[in-house]
């Protein structure tokens, strides 16, 4: 079952976002990211519930473009426990963020997905359909 996070997912969402990034985040931290998605009117965070254990997560934002007035719905973050991948949870969970895209009237969906994910992540998006449109450049110049 997909949901909404609530507070009492927090050490799950923790160890997602481990598995994920590959660094344990601090519980500091991870209060000021779900308050800041709590306030924020464009950012969501889903869980995958399996039996009261939450096995996966999709972070979710609306994206405005002006350069050609629309809407596009972002996968920010996507992840599932290693323990219960290749079960179609990864796919259920980006079939919800094409749903909430076309819910919010945006003209599709993208993702960003870095280096080192070309041998399970890159095929997974490419089984749905995406494609590679590109590369992102960041600046890494200001730190908050």
């Amino acid at each position: 079952m997909i949901r909404e996070f609530e507070q009492k997912d927090k050490p799950d969402i923790q160890r997602l976002f481990a598995i994920l990034t590959g660094t344990m985040m601090s519980e500091p931290d991870l209060d000021n990211r779900l308050d800041f998605i709590g306030n924020s009117p464009i950012d969501s965070l889903y869980v995958y519930d399996f039996n009261n254990k939450v096995v996966g997560l999709l972070g979710f934002r609306i994206r405005e473009n002006i350069e050609e007035n629309s809407r596009y719905g972002e996968v920010s973050a996507i992840v599932v426990d290693p323990d219960y991948q290749k079960q179609g949870i990864g796919k259920q969970l980006m079939d919800f963020a094409e749903q909430l895209s076309e819910s919010f009237n945006c003209k599709g969906t993208w993702l960003v997905s870095g280096f080192g994910r070309e041998e399970n992540a890159h095929p997974f998006y490419k089984s749905l359909g995406y494609i590679s449109t590109g590369y992102r450049f960041v600046s890494l110049k200001y730190k908050l």
